[in-house]
């Protein structure tokens, strides 16, 4: 799915609330840690100068992803915020590195 950056406003992760739970955002965040799960499934926490957030990427979208990301990365994610025990969280529909560092 092709999903341009232009059509959701970019978020801070500190304002994201119970309202936003389904709708898609657009966030700038710096990869903090990093688990990659037996499934293919990738697992991020991130932060801005606002908070901290999961951010999923599923394995389907794993594979599409062209970079790899690491920690220190610098990220824009597009992707749905859900709530998961008690926890906001992104899943992913696009990953861009913008800086790996």
């Amino acid at each position: 799915m092709i999903v341009s950056q232009l059509e959701y406003s970019n978020v801070k992760i500190g304002s994201i609330t119970g309202e936003m739970v389904g709708e898609t955002i657009n966030i700038t965040c710096v990869v903090i840690d990093k688990y990659n799960h037996q499934d293919g499934h990738l697992f991020l926490d991130a932060i801005d100068e606002t908070g901290q957030i999961k951010i999923v990427i599923w394995s389907d979208n794993v594979k599409t992803l062209n970079e790899t990301i690491e920690k220190g990365s610098i990220i824009n994610v597009i992707g749905n915020i859900q709530l998961y025990k008690g926890e906001y969280e992104v899943i992913a529909r696009k990953v861009k590195v913008i800086k790996q560092l």
